[in-house]
């Protein structure tokens, strides 16, 4: 099984992206498994919502299949950003999101897999599909894995923080100037291909990477 990302959930089961499976499932506390969510595309990471409903992002699978979708307890899909719903931007791999408490969702947008340079990193769209901003910096970073925005109150490893993660190293770098909207973000950086490490020049935000292809 691979496995991209799991989560406990606060009842003590697990949601867990299965990717080449194109699956999310997820299971009690004894690993049975009491739910399934086709995921076309494959999932990269899952996010149990405070409505009972759960944010997925996609990644390249399928051919033009990225997306981010929620789907509600029966499994209707109630939301979703796909390829070609936002004009001028290309989705190649949803892998990290964050559902805002306004309701917006940030998510970025990895380009790795032959995709370097060819979008932005990350974005913020609304429920209606409004883009509020993007970011792209592609001198100083190669590809963005997750993302998570620091000035939303709530502690991310207790759940309260409604965002897909993926942690493999740590680096703290001093200042730097990202735009306005983006100085609270924690980039998850994904860079070359090869053994872990972590941009050097990512700078002043909380950085996550790995090596990517």
């Amino acid at each position: 099984l691979y496995m991209r990302n799991a989560r406990r959930l606060a009842n003590g089961g697990y949601l867990v992206t299965h990717n080449r499976e194109q699956v999310v499932r997820e299971y009690d506390a004894d690993g049975r498994v009491v739910r399934e969510i086709p995921a076309r595309s494959g999932p990269h990471s899952a996010v149990r919502l405070p409505n009972g409903n759960t944010l997925i992002a996609c990644g390249d699978a399928v051919k033009d299949g990225a997306r981010v979708f929620e789907v509600d307890g029966a499994g209707k899909t109630v939301w979703e950003i796909k390829n070609g719903d936002l004009p001028g931007i290309s989705l190649k791999f949803m892998t990290g999101l964050q559902r805002l408490p306004n309701g917006n969702t940030v998510m970025s947008n990895w380009q790795g897999h032959g995709q370097f340079g060819s979008g932005p990193h990350l974005l913020e769209v609304t429920p209606d599909k409004k883009v509020v901003w993007t970011f792209a910096d592609h001198k100083t970073m190669r590809t963005i894995s997750s993302v998570q925005l620091l000035d939303v109150p709530g502690d991310a490893f207790k759940g309260e923080v409604l965002h897909g993660f993926k942690f493999t190293s740590v680096n703290e770098r001093p200042a730097m100037s990202p735009p306005a909207s983006l100085l609270a973000a924690l980039a998850l950086l994904l860079i070359a291909a090869g053994a872990h490490a972590v941009d050097p020049a990512i700078g002043g935000v909380l950085a996550v990477g790995e090596r990517g292809t």
